[in-house]
């Protein structure tokens, strides 16, 4: 039926109506449950789900990965964004709240599993069957785009911020950074398990632990130089990503399977 052959036929036009259902699902739900806190943890749950109705089109992404794999190559993605406190005043834990940590920690889980886990996967099949190659690579970049372009919706927080131009400018440039790491990471361990438990913790603790005036003076002053400074420490994680999603892939699978098959 051609309903079925939606997600694949449409990759991108899928995953953002998936978005935008699985988000309101996670506010509804939340509202009707009078724990508004808990509505992006709802929505990473609606998530999973629908990851697991779409296994014929993007395989089963939630097996569990190798031990060896995830420590050798999540460690790195883990350990070089927990510097970013030391860009903004130190660390600080005694900011971390529990309704915060469980926020955090669902973002990271529900964006992995709706960019790398539904679109990447989503764009691998239709670029194989379309002999578009590489197609794990231009998957991982137009996902990890999608990434990126998505957190332009934030300047809605702050419009007449007059530099909010540089702002989200480069949080779209440092988020599609950042996205390909993942990518890489999911890539070479074949599960999304280690991109998301790693996502949630690097947004629990790298951008939640620093000094709060530190940092609100960096952001009442972000301009040029400080967007350059936040991309270029970015750039190590794309390197990483790249570097892993063009290690030696095996052959294309058979229609209806999973692509994201790097070889360890």
């Amino acid at each position: 039926m051609r309903i079925i052959a939606v997600p694949s036929r449409f990759p991108l036009r899928f995953t953002l109506a998936a978005l935008l259902i699985t988000a309101l699902v996670g506010i509804l739900l939340a509202g009707v449950a009078g724990v508004q806190w808990l509505h992006m943890s709802i929505s990473a749950v609606a998530a999973i789900a629908l990851a697991i109705l779409l296994r014929r089109h993007i395989g089963n992404v939630f097996i569990l990965p190798k031990p060896r794999d995830a420590l050798l190559f999540g460690t790195p993605l883990l350990v070089y964004p927990m510097l970013t406190p030391l860009m903004t005043g130190g660390y600080n834990f005694a900011l971390l709240s529990p309704q915060l940590v469980i926020y955090m920690a669902s973002v990271g889980i529900y964006e992995e599993v709706l960019i790398h886990g539904i679109a990447m996967n989503l764009l691998v099949n239709r670029y194989v069957h379309a002999s578009r190659e590489p197609a794990l690579l231009r998957a991982a970049l137009v996902s990890s785009l999608l990434f990126g372009i998505l957190h332009l919706a934030s300047v809605l927080q702050n419009p007449h911020d007059r530099h909010w131009w540089a702002f989200k400018t480069s949080t779209v440039a440092f988020a599609f950074l950042i996205s390909l790491g993942f990518a890489g990471l999911v890539a070479v361990t074949r599960s999304i398990w280690p991109a998301a438990i790693i996502h949630g913790v690097i947004d629990v603790f790298a951008l939640n632990v620093g000094d709060p005036a530190a940092l609100q003076q960096i952001v009442a002053r972000w301009w040029v130089n400080e967007s350059l400074v936040a991309v270029a420490f970015c750039l190590p994680m794309a390197a990483y990503g790249v570097a892993l999603l063009t290690r030696k892939v095996s052959p294309p699978p058979a229609a209806g399977d999973v692509a994201t098959c790097v070889a360890s």
